[in-house]
């Protein structure tokens, strides 16, 4: 007795690595749209399902981390040497 079509193991195996491909980079999506503060592409990524293919073209192409300018070497001078106080200026106080 042959198995329906929609209860196939290869059927089934295949499902199975297409959701687990598309949580992959939903995932990835989602986090990288949550930590550039971009609201829109989060509820996009979140609701429509393209099997991972919006979440590759907006991780790739659209999601560019902005470039932070290197933050200026901040030169310290060294601390200049306590004096020492003589006795005499020891008793004065």
């Amino acid at each position: 007795m042959a198995l329906p079509l929609y209860l196939s193991p290869s059927l089934l195996f295949l499902i199975a690595v297409l959701v687990l491909w598309s949580i992959v980079w939903k995932g990835l999506a989602l986090w990288r749209s949550s930590r550039l503060n971009q609201p829109v592409w989060f509820v996009l990524l979140l609701v429509i399902n393209t099997l991972g293919i919006l979440e590759i073209i907006y991780l790739f192409f659209v999601a560019k981390a902005p470039r932070l300018a290197p933050k200026p070497v901040e030169r310290r001078m060294p601390p200049a040497p306590a004096k020492k106080l003589s006795k005499t200026s020891k008793k004065r106080r």
